[in-house]
């Protein structure tokens, strides 16, 4: 792991890892390997990592089919400024990362200074690539006062990243890919 041995905090001195797929797919602490026809029966795979399949509706909760974890979603954060961070007014680089799942890629990230209600594009600082993130910046004009900035990926098959939490809600908070955003205060 970047350029070391796999620590065993990371499942060292072997794990695997699929790529693309959430992280509960990529076990850690490999004993052995097991090929199967079928679903495996281990809790963790057949109980646990299991996502509502009627999208998290918490009225029917319990009471709906449940289906597993698996490719992870187009989605994108904002890392530059973080969550409560005090910004001068005035040109505002907005720096951060989007990544598709299942073998696609990230074509287009927007980005909002006004909570969502406007975007602009931002410029990826990266070729597009499978099973990599892709980094991404963007400036704005910021006036003094509060702000919430916003991002949102599209990947190379056209999917969007679901604007409200509510959109993805589940009881453990799998896969949770909904539009970010980031309070800032502006100030001199």
């Amino acid at each position: 792991m970047n350029g070391e041995l796999l620590p065993p905090v990371h499942g060292g001195p072997l794990r695997a890892v699929v790529p693309g797929y959430v992280g509960a797919r990529s076990v850690k602490w490999l004993s052995r390997v097991e090929v199967l026809v079928e679903p495996s029966s281990n809790p963790f795979q057949a109980v646990a990592y299991k996502v509502p399949a009627n999208g998290g509706d918490r009225s029917i909760m319990g009471r709906s089919p449940a289906g597993p974890l698996g490719d992870l979603g187009v989605t994108s954060a904002i890392c530059v400024p973080d969550e409560s961070s005090r910004v001068p007014p005035g040109a505002t680089e907005v720096r951060g990362y989007a990544y598709a799942g299942g073998g696609r890629h990230v074509v287009c990230v927007e980005v909002s200074a006004d909570g969502g209600r406007s975007f602009i594009p931002a410029r990826f600082l990266d070729a597009p690539s499978q099973w990599a993130w892709r980094r991404w910046s963007c400036e704005f004009e910021l006036e003094p006062g509060s702000c919430e900035l916003v991002a949102r990926a599209i990947d190379s098959s056209g999917a969007m990243q679901p604007e409200r939490v509510s959109d993805v809600w589940n009881p453990k908070g799998y896969a949770n890919n909904a539009w970010h955003r980031v309070h800032v205060l502006v100030t001199r």
